[in-house]
């Protein structure tokens, strides 16, 4: 295995640690339940204080699974329109 083969299977399983996390699940189920939400909402629907709610919400940021954008005072987070974001969505409609 090379070393960019191995940096892109190391990025990969990130992700999947991103994913596996259930504040993470609750926080994506959310933001799905309701096509995005800013940080306030999706405290009120997980229990979660608004600093642990930020902290995961840049995770997802960061590995492309959530995307942020600036509405007005708040931050609105919602699934990226992306293969892996709709995929998440899919997931998380699963009952």
């Amino acid at each position: 295995m090379t070393a960019k083969n191995r940096r892109e299977a190391d990025k990969k399983a990130e992700l999947f640690s991103v994913l596996a996390d259930s504040s993470r699940y609750l926080i994506l189920q959310a933001i799905s339940r309701e096509n995005g939400a800013n940080v306030q909402d999706i405290c009120a629907r997980v229990d979660m204080s608004q600093s642990a709610v930020s902290h995961q919400l840049h995770s997802m940021v960061d590995f492309g699974v959530a995307k942020a954008t600036k509405d007005g005072r708040f931050v609105r987070y919602e699934l990226t329109n992306t293969v892996l974001g709709n995929k998440v969505s899919r997931l998380l409609r699963i009952k």
